[in-house]
């Protein structure tokens, strides 16, 4: 209830100093507008999430891979 009555009287939470992509700060504070037509529908945040999953997955396999091929060469310096 402190969180809700701070933000009701424009208090907001310490920023996250955490570097990140901006498009997802963009995305959440999309989500806290004070216009409802202007958040995100459910749809549009699953299919952000959809598509992050895929290139997340995409990068640990490509980063998986490398780490094999690495201790491969390694083996082969030996």
């Amino acid at each position: 209830m402190e969180v809700v009555q701070s933000a009701l009287v424009g208090k907001r939470l310490p920023v996250d100093q955490h570097p990140f992509d901006s498009k997802w700060k963009d995305l959440m504070l999309g989500c806290w507008s004070l216009i409802p037509e202007h958040r995100p529908t459910f749809h549009e945040l699953a299919n952000e999430f959809r598509v992050y999953s895929k290139k997340r997955a995409s990068l640990t396999k490509f980063i998986e891979f490398e780490s094999v091929k690495l201790d491969v060469l390694e083996s082969y310096s030996l």
